[in-house]
């Protein structure tokens, strides 16, 4: 059994990369081994609504699929049309004010239901302004025997 850097398609993002992971072998077969993944996601919400950039369309996608709730529930929720919601998740467009909304929605909720969950032991920052360059950065995030950890970028 051994480590090594893993990319983390399996949530949805290209950005993703995870250390420490174990490789098993089960007869000629490896697999990685990712535990908690409750709390991995955790961090990666966490990471996401403190990015000071509009989120991308498959990072809301990530966030609604972590809340468990349909286009038209959070459509709702936010008083905007699911078409204004479907359009971000497809093509990245938003508003500042609907990514800085559904983010202190999201987090609001999010807290909420998994506020045992060790990343939300800090309170995350959601930022009130946003950097016009829609640029995703690499989210890196190392695990070892205590948990999952956020790397420096």
């Amino acid at each position: 059994m051994n480590t090594e850097l893993h990319q983390y398609t399996e949530c949805g993002l290209e950005n993703i990369y995870v250390q420490g992971l174990k490789i098993e072998d089960d007869g000629g077969h490896s697999y990685i081994h990712i535990p908690a993944i409750g709390e991995l996601h955790c961090l990666i919400a966490k990471s996401l609504l403190e990015e000071e950039r509009n989120l991308t369309g498959k990072e809301f996608y990530f966030l609604r699929a972590e809340l468990g709730m349909s286009i038209e529930a959070i459509a709702e929720q936010l008083s905007v049309d699911s078409t204004t919601l479907l359009q971000w998740q497809k093509t990245d467009c938003v508003s500042d004010q609907l990514d800085f909304t559904f983010r202190q929605f999201f987090k609001h909720k999010y807290q909420q239901e998994n506020q045992n969950l060790p990343c939300w032991k800090q309170n995350s920052q959601i930022p009130s302004t946003y950097s016009k360059v829609a640029e995703t950065t690499s989210i890196n995030i190392k695990y070892d025997e205590t948990g999952y950890h956020l790397l420096a970028a």
